[in-house]
């Protein structure tokens, strides 16, 4: 038998010749994990790497470094300081072929920023799963590098299948850990971990307005910078991503709240220049596009169902506020969206797109955010209209309720389909968001189906979380077609999302009896 090592047989697909073949070949990427366990007595992150097509261009984690290196040859040894690098997760993007042959972490007496955790007696999270549920934001926190415009908030997954924290850079989710956690300090649950609590949430705050766009000569002035995406383009390996939808929720759930907590104007006037963004938004275009991509100063020609929750920062702050200024917005961009997205069955599809109407993609979790949507219009105007469409809409969520209190990633399309469903797996974010709205409605309606169905949800949440040691301790677990936020199909994964919404709905059912 004869062997050979596979470098020496792998076949060259492209050589980057020159300049303009760099110029215009798209981003690729790989992904590879520090452990939190050598990031904080590491120095510097070595690579070394084959160059396959002759000439290659490197960035890693771009977003924290804004530079790119061209290099050749074998054996390349790329260095980067930790505080180019991630805990977790980090974003190696390449242009041309190449072939990483090894990681060395080289120890310094001036190593990174640990990871701080405290030390707590290991509980199963049936023991206590709303401490389980904080103890795992609080884990969840970015910590270092300091440099990173994510520095304070919260990675948005934690990967079980690969043990690390993922997406330091997907903001817009924080925004629900905001309420949670001052939600917890309000309630007093857990009096000796207030100060904790409460700094995680300032600290998310902080990350969100150095992420506002605050130059009031911007197209986009007032919005904030919801996520950074990698979409293999030419000119650079992520886009910052903002959209209305975002900026509203970012609003409700993070901004007034900071802001009722503590008294700070800093917050109010954030959200008041977002609010009149989104309502420009609104005002004058013929639906309202997910994203707008920031280095390119361009909008996306469509719109995703995510788009229903728009109204939900007017809402939040004319009832914060005492006024009424923003109904007629709510009330015009509601109903557009309904008509925009609402199919004749009474599900609502998952893209629109301007000229072709919208697709029969049923998302579950995006009926979740029309749902959303539809509340807080019930709870800015009481209009039965939006009463009747949110109970109705409610009614077919739970008949696709699993007899475990869970719901899957996709529900068929156009109709139910007991095959996409099955074979979609179970979306983690889905169940406490459809908890937390199924009480709410509950509160307004009395509707005993709703409180049944919440309970189900809740009960799937704590029997679903994690008894893993370690930063994944107390997570909402769960593997779906696009497990945690995107790309990872059923990798099994917990998130922030998930489990702040658990706590703001847990929390809310304490008070009802």
């Amino acid at each position: 038998m004869k062997t050979a090592e596979f470098e020496k047989l792998q076949l060259s697909n492209t050589v980057l010749a020159n300049d303009y073949v760099l110029e215009h070949t798209k981003y690729d990427y790989l992904f590879f994990k520090i452990p939190a366990e050598d990031y904080g007595m590491t120095e510097t992150v070595a690579l070394t790497m084959d160059v396959v097509s002759e000439t290659a261009v490197i960035a890693l984690n771009e977003y924290l470094n804004h530079r790119t290196m061209r290099i050749s040859g074998r054996d390349v040894v790329v260095r980067f300081d930790i505080a180019e690098c991630e805990s977790g997760e980090n974003t190696l993007a390449f242009k041309g072929q190449i072939h990483v042959k090894r990681i060395d972490f080289i120890t310094g007496g001036n190593g990174g920023e640990a990871s701080e955790t405290a030390e707590v007696p290991h509980l199963p999270p049936s023991a206590d799963p709303v401490h389980a549920a904080a103890r795992f934001l609080l884990n969840a926190q970015i910590q270092g590098p300091g440099k990173s415009p994510f520095h304070g908030s919260c990675y948005a997954i934690y990967d079980y299948t690969n043990g690390c924290h993922r997406m330091p850079c997907w903001l817009w989710s924080d925004a629900p850990i905001v309420s949670a956690m001052l939600k917890l300090v309000q309630e007093n649950v857990y009096p000796d971990m207030n100060a904790s609590f409460e700094r995680l949430a300032l600290d998310i705050g902080k990350a969100f307005l150095r992420n506002q766009i605050t130059d009031p000569s911007d197209e986009v002035y007032g919005a904030f910078v919801s996520r950074h995406r990698y979409y293999g383009k030419t000119a650079r390996s992520f886009d910052r991503l903002l959209g209305p939808n975002d900026t509203s929720f970012t609003v409700k759930w993070a901004m007034l709240p900071l802001y009722e907590h503590t008294r700070d104007e800093t917050y109010l006037h954030a959200s008041k220049i977002a609010l009149d963004w989104v309502e420009h938004i609104i005002d004058t275009q013929p639906f309202v596009p997910s994203h707008y991509y920031f280095e390119e100063k361009a909008w996306e020609n469509k719109a995703f169902v995510d788009t229903g929750f728009n109204v939900e920062g007017f809402a939040a702050y004319d009832s914060l506020t005492g006024g009424s200024s923003y109904d007629a917005v709510i009330r015009f961009c509601m109903d557009r969206f309904i008509g925009q997205f609402r199919l004749d069955n009474g599900y609502y599809g998952q893209n629109y797109t301007p000229g072709s109407g919208v697709d029969d993609r049923l998302f579950t979790r995006g009926h979740a955010w029309v749902l959303e949507g539809l509340a807080a219009c019930c709870s800015a105007n009481g209009d039965d209209k939006y009463v009747a469409e949110a109970l109705a809409l409610s009614e077919k969520m739970i008949e696709n309720q699993n007899a475990d209190g869970s719901w899957n990633y996709l529900l068929g399309y156009y109709a139910p389909d007991p095959a996409v469903k099955a074979g979609s797996g179970i979306c983690e974010k889905t169940i406490p968001i459809f908890a937390y709205l199924f009480l709410e409605l509950y509160a307004m309606t009395g509707r005993k189906q709703l409180l049944d169905s919440a309970d189900r949800a809740l009960a799937w949440c704590e029997a679903s979380m994690s008894d893993e040691a370690g930063s994944g301790y107390g997570g909402i677990a769960g593997a779906s077609l696009a497990s945690g936020i995107t790309g990872l199909p059923f990798l099994k994964v917990a998130t922030g999302y998930a489990n702040a919404f658990y706590l703001l709905a847990k929390l809310k059912r304490r008070g009802i009896r």
